[in-house]
């Protein structure tokens, strides 16, 4: 193991973000490659700025997941992804998701649930998987 490890966020976490200067940022694409459509917007030219990224979190919550544990371990898991919390030596952990990352979260057994992340939570069934 290396000796910056924990100084290294590259080396702990799954993915991780950098803040790099304007002349690092994504040109737009040529007029070439855009959509076979016609939009009313002209095309877009130049650097286009960084958008947040946007994380799509999918749960498993049958009934085999619940009894086996999996579901309070992927909460678990993604609570402390999301906003931190404390491991089992008492040491703070940092959360490790962007603040202006967009989050979606949906579960699935034999349906598939969609949640509104607002400030008044509201599932949406969207149907059986069986349908798909």
């Amino acid at each position: 193991m290396r000796m910056d490890h924990e100084q290294r966020p590259e080396f702990r976490k799954g993915t991780v973000d950098f803040a790099v200067p304007k002349e690092y940022w994504a040109t737009n694409p040529p007029p070439s490659l855009t959509l076979s459509y016609h939009s009313v917007e002209p095309p877009a030219s130049g650097v286009r700025e960084p958008k947040p990224i946007k994380f799509v979190f999918a749960l498993d919550v049958s009934s085999e997941a619940i009894q086996s544990g999996l579901v309070r371990t992927a909460c678990q898991s993604l609570r402390t992804i999301l906003f931190g919390g404390t491991s089992v030596d008492g040491s703070k952990i940092e959360p490790c998701f962007p603040p202006d990352g967009l989050v979606s979260i949906l579960t699935f057994n034999n349906t598939i649930h969609f949640y509104d992340l607002s400030v008044r939570p509201f599932v949406f069934f969207f149907g059986r998987v069986d349908d798909f």
